[in-house]
């Protein structure tokens, strides 16, 4: 038994309906009736922790909900659990999609800088727009230190919203000296 066509069906429409920021997982545990294993489904968002978040949005946590081991996923049952059941097996936690994770290119005064940003860097900037995401980089809330490394120009992308560099030759080029996460 392997994976099913509905389950790579439904995969699909809950991946379209991830804020930006999170992704499914599957983690191994025992199945709920406490015979057999299973994968218990999970929303991670891309915080330090990777933690599970509770689902905010009634659609996605109506569909959610419906997943009671009707699904298989290489050869196991999977169950949506609000909350992950201390009965977890140790086993990897296995990404089977998201969405893009945000980022922010620099372009600074002595060097070139990327990092990914976090929900609570998103709650900071507010709405994704170039004005919020300089104001909130001049404040010095971001990871990066703008007081020691100065910054020139930024591209910035969150979802949909793709912010391109204020002037084209400041684009930097696909290798940067200076990775971050």
């Amino acid at each position: 038994m392997s994976t099913t066509p509905e389950w790579k069906e439904l995969k699909e429409e809950l991946l379209a309906m991830l804020a930006p920021c999170q992704w499914l997982a599957l983690t191994p545990t025992v199945a709920p009736d406490g015979h057999g294993n299973a994968y218990a489904l999970s929303v991670r968002d891309y915080g330090p922790s990777n933690n599970a978040i509770i689902v905010t949005d009634e659609k996605l946590l109506t569909m959610l909900r419906s997943i009671k081991g009707q699904f298989v996923d290489e050869g196991l049952p999977v169950f949506y659990y609000e909350y992950l059941p201390n009965h977890s097996k140790r086993g990897v936690i296995r990404n089977i999609g998201g969405k893009l994770r945000p980022y922010i290119e620099i372009a600074a005064t002595v060097c070139n800088y990327r990092f990914y940003l976090h929900p609570v860097d998103l709650w900071a900037i507010g709405e994704f727009t170039r004005e919020n995401i300089e104001s909130w980089l001049k404040r010095g809330n971001s990871r990066f230190e703008v007081g020691v490394y100065g910054f020139e120009y930024f591209h910035a992308v969150c979802g949909d919203i793709d912010i391109p560099w204020a002037k084209e030759e400041s684009r930097l080029p696909k290798i940067y000296p200076v990775y971050r996460k």
